[in-house]
Formats: structure tokens, C-alpha cells, sequence
């Protein structure tokens, strides 16, 4: 879409660091221009080291203990503050805990979403980019390390708050910068015209680009 991913983005890579140990490490690369602050949310029983952390543009944070089976969710807050009387708060993707950890909790919509799921299947692993409920930043999924070689990268490399169609859909800064942009579904309030469920489950009746 004309945004080079190496400009916009959080590469989240997995590597498989020992086929016979079956370790998994999770790193968080943010090639952003700007911070952000990962949020980390364990959907299973095994939770990790950390749910939320602050991430400089240009570094990395690496999740070394992430188990051989582990469902969850990553996603990247934007323009982060801590009050006088230190409660931390996002302008995206917050938590909601007032704290950098997000201890449990998802990101607030409109967010991009990283969903990933090691071992669900005969030992297979699932990882997807979902802009279902908005999108705050570009971000992609690559897989790296044994195993992964007929694996292929997911995500939205482009950074879409700039061309996020229609002013109902944009979240903005001080009523100014866009710096999210929902999803017809959110901003319709799930009017099922614009979620393309119900009777406009089909794709002749399906109006969720039409703003």
C-alpha cells in the first residue's frame, strides 16, 4: 500500500530455538518511528513474564519464556503518558489498568491485533493480523527459526490513520492527528449493515465499506 514495513512497523518474530526442546521466543522489534507500548494478553491458562512494556523506536524486547502451547494477543499502544499522579494512559490500545502492565486486560478498539496460537493443532501454529476492530498501527507477523521455512508473514505493513476513509471512523488527538482508525462495525454502533452479519451476511449485501 505504498508504506515500506521496515518504516511502520512491529515485526514480531517467532523462533523456534531448539526443535528437540521445542523453545519459542516472541520478539517485539519496533521499526516505528515513534514508541509505542506492547500489551501482551495470554487467552489460555499460561500467562508470561510481562503484559506490558515501554518500546523505543528502533529496539526490541524479546519474550524468551513463552511455553511449546500458548494462545494470545499482542498489540501496540501509541501516545502514552503518566499523569503527576502516575496513572499511565494511552491515546490507543489501552488497557484500561492505569499502569504500563496490562495485567490480564485487551487493548482498548480500535487497535491492530496480533492473535497466535503455538502448537493448536498436530504440533501447528496459527498467527494472523487482525484489523477487525480497527487499526492503530501497521504490524506484521514473520515467523523465523526451525519449522517455519513454508511459513509466511501476515500483517498490514501500511499505515492506514492517514487514508482511514470517512471522518465518523477517525479517532483523533486533540482533534487533530488521526491516530486510529475503527471499523465501520464500531463506529455504527455493530448496526449489522455495517458488520455484514445477519441478513447482510452475504456479499451482495455486505456494506461495510460504504461510508
Amino acid at each position: 500500500m505504498g508504506v515500506s514495513p521496515l518504516l511502520l512497523t512491529i515485526l514480531i518474530t517467532l523462533s523456534l530455538f531448539s526443535e528437540t526442546e521445542s523453545l519459542v521466543s516472541l520478539q517485539i522489534v519496533n521499526n516505528c518511528s515513534y514508541t509505542i507500548w506492547p500489551g501482551v494478553r495470554s487467552t489460555g491458562t499460561v500467562n508470561l513474564s510481562t503484559t506490558g512494556f515501554r518500546l523505543e523506536s528502533g529496539a526490541s524486547f524479546n519474550l524468551s519464556d513463552v511455553p511449546e502451547s500458548w494462545t494470545g494477543h499482542v498489540w501496540g499502544r501509541t501516545h502514552c503518558n503518566q499523569s503527576s499522579k502516575g496513572s499511565f494512559s494511552c491515546s490507543t490500545a489501552d488497557c484500561g489498568t492505569g499502569k504500563i502492565e496490562c495485567e490480564g486486560n485487551g487493548g482498548k478498539q480500535p487497535a491492530t491485533l496480533a492473535e497466535i496460537s503455538l502448537n493448536i493443532t498436530d504440533g501447528m501454529d496459527s498467527y494472523d493480523v487482525n484489523i477487525e476492530y480497527g487499526f492503530n498501527l501497521p504490524m506484521v507477523v514473520e515467523p523465523r527459526g526451525a519449522g517455519s521455512s513454508n511459513c509466511k508473514s501476515s500483517g498490514c505493513s501500511a499505515d492506514l490513520n492517514g487514508e482511514c476513509p470517512g471522518e465518523k471512523l477517525r479517532v483523533r488527538k486533540g482533534n487533530q492527528e488521526t491516530v486510529a482508525c475503527m471499523s465501520p462495525c464500531m463506529a455504527y454502533n455493530n448496526n449489522p449493515q455495517y458488520c455484514c452479519s445477519g441478513q447482510y451476511y452475504t456479499a451482495d449485501k455486505c456494506e461495510g465499506a460504504v461510508l
